[in-house]
């Protein structure tokens, strides 16, 4: 029986390496009735995407991330999914920067950061991203299938299953991603009814933000079975309604970067899916907005609790160290509040497309920028796309 079943997974791989996704499935159906192995539900999952069976699909990805939810492959095949249903480049980014500080090695996540890098139109970018240039599909290697319902779980030796840090999981600041199709289509249903006939988002009384609620009566806004305590903690679904609806009231009150920043506590939060389903919407109506006013926060309060402001809009000023130019992009250090060799408040990671320049800038040059608040690099340094940089010296 081992034997056929492992036969089984390689004649599956070889359906979906010459494109007979449907044929490669009904192989993997099979085996996963009889294994707990991450490696035929990932495969699975991919056929089932590449087959267009998108449900099927998001409860494979539901299945395996309960049973393993550092599975690498997974991890990279959620990257992508975040990839093509991002309604901007900046958060995938982002995420894409949290996968190499989880992951600095893989070549999948660098890859697919680099290329995000270089691009000039999202859209298209978007569209024409393939799930085999930022997913790995490994080849299956010797396999140890146990029939028992009781058996333990046995990897393949050529697939590492990297155990990374359960605290830390940074791609749930940007999606649930277990529940990506649900909120792709929520999505899609809000901009339809709203957008698409010609509605602009404004603090009204018949705002589309009105439509946009949580019922505390019929069910519970906590999360109980987290099997670890997330940034923010809340002990009633009275606190998550609160801090949900104010929210709201912040965006029409055109309060954008106080919004994100409830935005950001809720989604790191023990708030249920429901919730963060809803949250993402709200998130997605903000970045809809074309004008939104800077702040200065300091650089050591963002430190503190990065994951509360990613996406606000931000102003700092400072000095610039470590220009680099390529393919008409800039990336370069900005020494935040300079004062002397040895006195600034903290360094910031710049990243800026080179047409926002009305003045060359070099290395040494005193500017002011204005841009989006990414992420934090390491321990210290903050990540920001620049949507103006003006030297003041």
């Amino acid at each position: 029986m081992k034997n056929r079943n492992i036969l089984l997974i390689r004649e599956a791989f070889r359906a979906y390496k010459n494109k007979r996704y449907e044929e490669a499935a009904a192989l993997l159906e099979k085996i996963i009735t009889i294994t707990h192995d991450p490696y035929p539900y990932f495969l699975l999952c991919v056929s089932y995407l590449l087959s267009s069976r998108f449900s099927e699909s998001e409860r494979i990805i539901r299945k395996l991330k309960k049973t393993d939810p550092d599975y690498l492959p997974l991890l990279q095949l959620e990257s992508f999914l975040y990839l093509k249903a991002a309604s901007e480049i900046h958060s995938v980014i982002a995420a894409y920067i949290d996968r190499i500080d989880q992951f600095p090695g893989n070549k999948y996540f660098r890859h697919a950061l680099s290329s995000l890098r270089k691009v000039k139109d999202f859209a298209v970018f978007q569209k024409q991203a393939r799930l085999n240039s930022f997913v790995c599909v490994p080849k299956p290697g010797r396999i140890d299938i146990q029939a028992d319902s009781s058996a333990s779980y046995h990897s393949y030796k050529k697939i590492t299953k990297i155990k990374g840090n359960r605290a830390f999981r940074p791609v749930r600041f940007l999606l649930i991603f277990s529940v990506i199709i649900l909120i792709c289509v929520s999505a899609a249903y809000y901009y339809f009814n709203y957008y698409s006939k010609g509605k602009k988002p404004a603090p009204v009384t018949n705002s589309p933000l009105d439509s946009i609620n949580i019922d505390v009566s019929r069910y519970d806004l906590i999360d109980k079975i987290k099997t670890e305590k997330p940034p923010v903690f809340y002990y009633s679904s009275e606190e998550v309604l609160k801090d949900f609806n104010k929210a709201k009231t912040l965006i029409k009150n055109k309060e954008y970067n106080n919004a994100i920043i409830l935005i950001n506590k809720l989604e790191n939060s023990n708030a249920n899916f429901k919730v963060k389903e809803r949250i993402n919407f709200l998130r997605k109506f903000i970045s809809g907005i074309e004008y939104r006013t800077y702040t200065q926060i300091p650089v050591h309060k963002i430190l503190k609790t990065p994951y509360l402001y990613r996406g606000v809009n931000v102003e700092w000023n400072g000095k610039i160290s470590n220009l680099k130019e390529k393919n008409n992009k800039l990336a370069f250090d900005l020494l935040v509040d300079y004062k002397d060799e040895d006195i600034f408040s903290g360094i910031v990671d710049v990243y800026s497309d080179k047409n926002l320049l009305k003045q060359k800038i070099i290395n040494g040059d005193m500017v002011s920028i204005k841009g989006i608040y990414i992420n934090t690099i390491g321990e210290n340094k903050l990540y920001l796309v620049a949507d103006s940089i003006r030297k003041t010296n």
